[in-house]
């Protein structure tokens, strides 16, 4: 599955151009694209529509006003969104990824309510904060992740709520969105400006999610120079050199941490070539 899908990622038809971004010959369809007949199709569409009309802001929200020393409504979440769990507030960002896929097929004013609720609330959570920082945890676990500490994944759990506030500002059409993941794009720039090619690479050891991927995916949206560089920052080269030079590290290595590194690569390849 792994190989198939580099496979994929790295042999997609292009036509390129010296100095100059790929031309695609295939175009992904975006959200909003394709009608739903009746069918199966439609029907689990509907489906996962009524769970996320099911689903709670305030408890997806309850980690992040506890950070932010805001008041606490309404009762967490669980599993992996339990207050004393590393990676709580990664779902939020799947929620509002979902919220906002599925607005740009049914604009169901439900949802679009929930969804814009939710991205004002993490707004003021960000505000508390004063410097962009937004997450469910505290600034000190990349503290942790930059001196080499054990921690669960931070990077990864931002990867998911700025991702979310991207598609929120994508296809939900929400502007607020694209300020809140600015602020927090800003942020990190400033924190890993601080470190060193070395340091920034041996860091990367901890699992990263999209990161890349999703900073790209900013640059692209806003032009803006600055997130281009930082994802480039983003860019395991112990993972990615032995691939460059056709050589196979791929097995026994976790797929979930490293397809996205690969979906970061391919778009890095799109906007610059």
């Amino acid at each position: 599955m792994v190989r198939l899908f580099l496979f994929c990622c790295l042999t997609a038809a292009v036509t390129l151009t010296a100095g100059a971004a790929p031309e695609p010959r295939l175009k992904p369809l975006a959200p909003g694209d394709v009608t739903l007949t009746e069918g199966p199709l439609r029907a689990a569409f509907e489906k996962n529509r009524q769970y996320l009309r099911s689903l709670d802001p305030d408890r997806f929200l309850w980690a992040f006003r506890k950070t932010a020393g805001l008041a606490t409504p309404s009762q967490p979440y669980g599993g992996w969104e339990l207050p004393e769990i590393e990676v709580r507030g990664h779902s939020t960002g799947h929620y509002l990824s979902a919220l906002a896929r599925t607005l740009a097929i049914s604009k169901d004013p439900e949802l679009k309510q929930k969804a814009d609720y939710l991205v004002t609330e993490l707004a003021k959570c960000q505000a508390r904060f004063g410097n962009g920082y937004l997450s469910a945890f505290p600034e000190s676990f990349f503290d942790r992740v930059e001196n080499f500490q054990p921690v669960w994944a931070p990077y990864y759990t931002i990867h998911k709520i700025m991702l979310g506030l991207l598609d929120m500002y994508r296809y939900g059409r929400n502007q607020q969105a694209l300020g809140v993941v600015m602020g927090m794009a800003d942020y990190f720039q400033r924190r890993t400006d601080k470190l060193s090619d070395s340091q920034m690479q041996r860091m990367l050891n901890n699992e990263y999610g999209g990161m890349q991927e999703v900073l790209l995916n900013l640059y692209s949206d806003t032009s803006d120079t600055r997130y281009l560089r930082l994802a480039e920052r983003f860019e395991k080269r112990i993972f990615i050199d032995p691939l460059i030079s056709h050589k196979d590290v791929l097995p026994v290595l976790h797929g979930n941490t490293h397809i996205p590194q690969i979906a970061g690569a391919a778009r890095r390849y799109e906007l610059t070539g």
